[in-house]
Parts: C-alpha cells; structure tokens; sequence
C-alpha cells in the first residue's frame, strides 16, 4: 500500500529577514509538497524535519491511502484522494539520478495512478510527458506555439556531415564547452550564420540567422554523438532591446520599501531622464570584488543607459538615496559594475521567503555554468517577483552583434535557459533584469536577462553566465 501526504514547510515566525512588502507572485504560489511514501512510513511524523523538501521543521497537512494497479490503463485514485495544489510531487525513486527507474513495474503503477485518466506516460530521460484520455492539471495550453518545456526539435540536417563523431559527449555537461568550441569552429569557416548553440543533454539545437532552403543540406547533422536540430532567429522571439521596468507603469504590486542594508533583489533607480520624467527601475544584484579589493554591486547594464541619465544608483526610486555610480560594464554582457557610496552596506544575503523558509544565508562563491545539470532547481528574488524557484534548461552560447560593421569578430557570451512554470511570462516583469540566480548550494550561478513570453521559449528565461564575473577576476564578498 502507498500513501499521498501533503507536507507543507513549518513557518520560522522570524520577519527581521522578509520581505516587507511581498510581490504576488511569491505570496500566491503554493507552498505544499506532495510526497508519494509507503504507508506508515515512520520518516513522515508531526513536526519532522528534512532537508530534502524544506528548510527546518516540516507539517503533515493530510495523509490518504493510495491503491496501485500495477500500471494497468484503467488505474485510478482511491475516490478519497485528490492532490492538492502544490508546487513538487515528490515520489519514492528518482528518475533525475535514476532514469532507469522508469522501467520498474511498482514506479510505473505509482506514475500511472498519479491522475485520473491516464493513458501512457512516456520518458525521455529528461521530461515526463502524461498523455490522457480528459484534462487534468498538467501541462495545458490554449496557444498552439506554446509548447511547454520540451527541447525545440524542429529541423534536422539533411547532410553527411558529422562534426568529431569520435567522440561522445552525450549528457557530458562538464565537457559542453568543448561542443561549443567544435560547432563555432565550424560556422566560423562556413557561409551560414548562427546566433546561438544550446546545449540539452544529448541535444543541441542551433539558431540559424536566416531562412536559407539549402543551409540544411550545408550544416552539420551531429557533433560528438549529440543530434544536431535547428531553429530561425525570427522563431526565438528575442525583445528588440533588453527592458527596464518604466516608473511610469503600475508599481503597486512591487517591493518598493528602503532597506538598510541593501542586499540581492532591492528595488533600484536610473533617476528622473534630465530631458522628461522618465525613471527606470530593476534589481540589485549581488556585490563583488575584484584582485584589489575594490567592491562593487552587480547590476542589468541597460537600467541605466547613460546620457541623458546621470549614471547615477538610486534606491528605492528618484526619490530615496543616491547609493553609488556606475562604473564600467563587463563588455556584451549587459551586467555592469556600481561603485557603492560611503557608508552604504550591502549583504549578499538574499531576504527570507515564504516558500522555503529558511534561517538566513549568505551567496556562496560564483558557480560556472559547467558545473549545473539540466534539471537542477535554481532561484531568484526580485522586487517585481519575490522568490521564484525555476527549473535549469539547456546551455548557451549566444552571439552579440557588434556595433562596429567593420569588426571581424564574432561577440560570444556564456548563457543558460531555465524553465518557470506555465503560464508564469504574464507574471515576469520587465524590472527582474540584473537578479541574481543562485542554486541548492547558493551558488551563484547568473543574472536574469529576459523571459520569452511567446514562441518556443514562453515561460522559459535567459540569464547571463556568472562565468564572466570569474574570468574577469571578481568574486563574491
């Protein structure tokens, strides 16, 4: 016999860490884990404590029986059980660790028994995908080019070509920049232009600049043993120019309280356009230092685009606190470097949330993207958003056009996509830009640049590679 719990974190009654004002996205989202167990697991008690669903003590909202039929089509719930809304399902084996575990009969029966009406669940090694016979909350979408977040196989090659077949980097994510290296390579010397390899385990998907009939006959088919698909730029739906939250616009809904100290995702200000009243407002992101031990806080490049502004930081608006200038800008990268004014401190301390409720901790060393794998769970905090928990995606090269028509050089940059949930672009505000991304280790791992709201990329995110931050010498303070 196996049961369904409903666990849901066990609030710290601390606030000196919260928020004070906290963004819907974060207040609204459900905060419950539902937990597949044996049943009478003595793991699962009153007040229990695991760190492997949340931070501290942990509730048994509601414990109920689940009968299995061994994977049979016409398995159902008991009539008693119905899941309530949660933000994980968490079962007794882990396909992330384990993807054979799919196979076993027992783990088949608990995915087949987990809605009503299933029909076939199918693996991929990366996403389980339910196909039913009526609707039940899943993935559902009324937008026909919406398509969750599965890899964009669109196009295959039609050529012999196929780049280091000696090798075999399938699933390698440590060896993804020597994928990178030979594809670049390739197009380097080759009349086709790209703008951007993606790398999803045994996957990799490159963005063609234009809709050329023959370029599939001309590029390659796969490199180091991983199938090689193909998008257009003009399908990425990319914003023409990064956003800024406009002051102008409804701030209602945004964290726009003054805290002292600053820390990861406070609201900041370019200050009045010295032209009109225009003020453009985004997060703070994390403060650095580099080789002489100068510090600096991290923040999105295009918040503060210079003249007519006057390179000046506020915080939280026109209004408040000149808090420093900026500096420089890590080149293509749109995160640039704020010299804090005296007397203003800053912790890298991301505040306190309501989803995963945890003593307060401090942002560990930049982690580079190498080191992530297709799956992990990462974070940010942002005063548009709150906390917001995301889903890490494939990894990315994406190239920058050069404002120099004369320069040879094609502009590179180290990128990541991470999935946020369904539907979640109506609800990503322009201001997020410069957040910092963390993950289970609290690692930082980058810095939000844009959400995709439609095309293959809805409700997925681009961040910026904390990579550049190391190889340009800084670390975290």
């Amino acid at each position: 016999m196996t049961e369904v719990i409903a666990i849901s974190p066990q609030p710290s009654g601390r606030r000196e860490s919260r928020r004070k004002i906290t963004p819907p996205i974060e207040l609204y989202s459900p905060s419950t884990k539902v937990v597949i167990s044996p049943a009478g697991s003595n793991q699962f008690s009153s007040g229990f404590s695991s760190s492997s669903l949340f931070p501290g003590l942990q509730v048994i909202e509601s414990r109920k029986p689940l009968s299995l039929s061994h994977a049979h089509p016409n398995s159902t719930l008991d009539e008693d059980v119905s899941l309530p809304s949660a933000r994980h399902i968490v079962l007794p084996f882990n396909l992330h660790t384990n993807p054979s575990s799919f196979g076993h009969e027992d783990n088949c029966g608990i995915l087949m028994n987990l809605f009503p009406h299933v029909d076939r669940v199918d693996f991929d090694n990366r996403v389980l995908v339910f196909h039913f016979s009526n609707c039940v909350p899943c993935y559902f979408t009324g937008d026909f080019n919406d398509e969750g977040p599965i890899v964009p196989v669109r196009r295959r090659s039609f050529s012999r070509i196929h780049l280091a077949d000696d090798l075999d980097l399938r699933d390698a994510e440590s060896e993804v920049d020597r994928v990178f290296k030979i594809v670049r390579d390739f197009f380097e010397t080759s009349l086709i232009e790209i703008t951007e390899i993606q790398i999803w385990g045994h996957v990799v998907v490159i963005v063609l600049l234009s809709d050329n009939p023959d370029a599939l006959n001309n590029v390659p088919r796969s490199v180091a043993s991983c199938k090689c698909f193909y998008l257009l730029e003009s399908e990425m739906s990319r914003p023409q120019q990064l956003p800024a939250f406009s002051a102008t616009q409804n701030t209602r809904q945004a964290d726009t309280t003054s805290y002292v100290p600053l820390r990861p995702g406070v609201i900041i200000s370019s200050g009045h356009h010295s032209l009109g009243t225009t003020e453009l407002l985004t997060s703070s992101g994390i403060l650095v230092k580099d080789s002489l031990n100068n510090q600096y806080m991290t923040v999105a490049a295009h918040g503060f685009p210079g003249h007519p502004f006057d390179g000046n930081v506020y915080h939280p608006n026109s209004d408040g606190k000149v808090i420093g200038e900026i500096i420089m800008e890590l080149t293509h990268t749109d995160v640039a470097l704020v010299k804090l004014n005296n007397g203003i401190h800053f912790e890298n301390k991301p505040f306190e949330n309501i989803l995963l409720p945890a003593a307060p901790f401090p942002l560990k060393e930049s982690g580079r993207a190498n080191t992530t794998r297709i799956g992990d769970s990462v974070y940010m905090d942002s005063p548009f958003s709150g906390f917001v928990e995301r889903t890490m995606g494939a990894q990315s090269m994406l190239r920058v056009p050069s404002d120099d028509p004369n320069e040879p050089i094609q502009n590179w940059i180290r990128c990541q996509w991470s999935y946020m949930g369904q539907g979640s672009n109506t609800e990503m505000v322009d201001g997020m830009c410069g957040s910092a991304i963390w993950d289970e280790e609290h690692r930082v791992l980058g810095f939000f640049r844009y959400a995709s709201r439609t095309g293959h990329f809805v409700d997925w995110c681009m961040t910026v590679a904390a990579d550049h931050l190391i190889n340009g010498g800084y670390k975290l303070v």
